[in-house]
């Protein structure tokens, strides 16, 4: 198995531009949804967490991922590689009438052929983030600027690689 370490596959400017051009649409979006969830009232944390990875998963559907909520994973398949975002959480994640704590990792990844040749995630890239706190206790509903940042390394370090192997797969291989 090969595993391909994001500083070696930086992508290009333009890549990046293109999927971060459009600012003023992602924070009209973003504040849509923010409405949506900000009034809702959580009792479990697998509520948090499983709203966190449909907030994070609406924003790469335009891109033709698909959620899977059972498997707690984002997913998009072509003809060599499946590409994939993992979602995990803590057993340690707990709800309670004076604060909570919940917390969220992932792991993007690309496989070929059942091999993975791609792998991130945000311990690797951001040395000060081990995991997302995705419960703020002040609100007690979701921190919106974790899945913020979640969604800014997801388009800024694994989705410009994707891109760049739809556009060129053999030159991946």
């Amino acid at each position: 198995k090969i595993i391909v370490h994001a500083a070696a596959t930086a992508p290009s400017r333009g890549t990046l531009g293109a999927i971060l051009q459009n600012h003023s649409a992602r924070t009209k979006w973003f504040k849509n949804m923010e409405t949506e969830f900000i009034n809702k009232t959580y009792n479990k944390p697998r509520e948090i967490f499983d709203d966190a990875c449909i907030l994070i998963a609406s924003q790469l559907e335009e891109y033709g991922f698909t959620y899977s909520k059972s498997q707690a994973n984002i997913k998009k398949k072509d003809k060599l590689f499946t590409y994939n975002i993992s979602f995990y959480s803590s057993h340690y994640n707990y709800i309670s009438e004076e604060k909570g704590h919940v917390v969220m990792e992932f792991i993007c990844t690309i496989e070929h052929k059942k091999d993975i040749i791609f792998s991130i995630n945000q311990k690797e890239l951001m040395s000060e983030v081990h995991h997302f706190e995705i419960f703020d206790n002040k609100t007690k509903t979701i921190d919106f600027k974790q899945i913020e940042k979640s969604n800014e390394f997801i388009k800024t370090h694994f989705l410009p690689v994707v891109l760049s192997i739809e556009t060129d797969a053999n030159s991946f291989l």
